[in-house]
Formats: C-alpha cells, sequence, structure tokens
C-alpha cells in the first residue's frame, strides 16, 4: 500500500512539476544579471501556482473516487489526501532548491512524503 501510494506520489510531482524545477534551475544560473533571475524565479512561480493549486484541489476533491479506482476502496482517500499535499510541498520546495547556487547551503533534503511514510503506518 506505501510503495503505490509514493508511485503516485512521484508520477505527480512529474506530472504537476511541468519540468519547471529544471528549467528555473537553468534560467536562474544562465541570467546576467539579478534582475532576470527575479524575473525567470518568479514567472515560474506564478505559473506553478496557477497550475499547481487548481491541480491539488481538484484531485483533493476527488480523493474517494481515486482511491476506489488504485485500491479498490474509499478507505485510503485520506492518505491520497496527504501524498497530493506532499507534491504540492515538494514543487515548490523543488522550485527553492533550483535556485540555491552550488556553493549554497541547502537544509531541505528528500521527499516530504517519505519523511512522513517513514515514521507512520497506513
Amino acid at each position: 500500500m506505501q510503495s503505490l501510494l509514493l508511485t503516485v506520489q512521484m508520477i505527480l510531482i512529474i506530472v504537476m512539476g511541468l519540468g519547471l524545477n529544471s528549467a528555473v534551475f537553468k534560467a536562474y544560473h544562465e541570467a546576467g544579471s539579478e534582475e532576470e533571475r527575479k524575473s525567470a524565479f518568479s514567472t515560474a512561480l506564478v505559473l506553478l501556482v496557477l497550475w499547481a493549486l487548481p491541480v491539488w484541489v481538484l484531485l483533493s476533491s476527488l480523493a474517494d473516487p481515486i482511491s476506489r479506482f488504485i485500491f479498490d476502496a474509499s478507505s485510503q482517500a485520506v492518505n491520497l489526501r496527504f501524498v497530493f499535499l506532499g507534491v504540492l510541498f515538494d514543487l515548490f520546495r523543488l522550485m527553492g532548491l533550483a535556485c540555491c547556487g552550488p556553493g549554497k547551503k541547502r537544509s531541505v533534503t528528500g521527499s516530504s512524503m517519505s519523511s512522513i511514510f517513514r515514521f507512520s503506518s497506513f
């Protein structure tokens, strides 16, 4: 059950991320000025908010039918909602990491949902 939830999470991160993290990383580090960096980051952030938040609301509202489709029971709907929320947080976390320079300390590592799964049982 847990591995299926993690699989759903990884697929959603790829689909909902739209490849913005790698695009922001490239644009941010190849930008010639601070203004270009801010522009690349803010444009990607606005696009991510306009895309990821509505998709998250839709997925969260459809958690029961999705749970019945994937698990043949609606008992996992709450866990799916946590996965969807974790995906949303991961997308914004990865967006921030894309702007970290090679010499900057990265304090946030790993997937937020993976951490939750390690310390709880479903």
